[in-house]
């Protein structure tokens, strides 16, 4: 991998060795025109140091280094916190006699119904 001077443009090599380059601000292939040496293999950085790029098997991974997607997962509820929540869900749809939702919040089948003779 290596960038064009102006960091406009990302080229990749294949494994016949043919240039292939992309637009770096639309990520479409463009013409390989004015490619630099081949660098050795590995991910590349911008002239600015904005991006990398990175061979990801038949892809190009380009990386924004200054602005990285936040990739923060919520963290899962441990068992006791889905239990209050499950338990809370079931109340409510209860008094509100909201039959499958109470089923469905204590572990009954999803199928099941409960009527009322009132």
């Amino acid at each position: 991998m290596a960038f064009s001077p102006d960091g406009q443009k990302a080229f990749a090599w294949d494994s016949a060795g043919q240039v292939l380059a992309w637009d770096t601000t639309t990520g479409q292939p463009t013409a390989a025109d004015n490619p630099p040496a081949r660098p050795a293999p590995g991910p590349a950085i911008s002239p600015d140091g904005g991006f990398t790029a990175q061979p990801d098997g038949n892809r190009v991974r380009l990386v924004d280094r200054l602005n990285p997607p936040v990739n923060q997962p919520w963290p899962l509820p441990d068992a006791g916190e889905r239990k209050r929540y499950h338990a809370e869900q079931a109340e409510r749809a209860e008094q509100q006699k909201q039959w499958f939702v109470v089923s469905f919040h204590l572990g009954g089948c999803c199928w099941t119904t409960r009527t009322t003779s009132s």
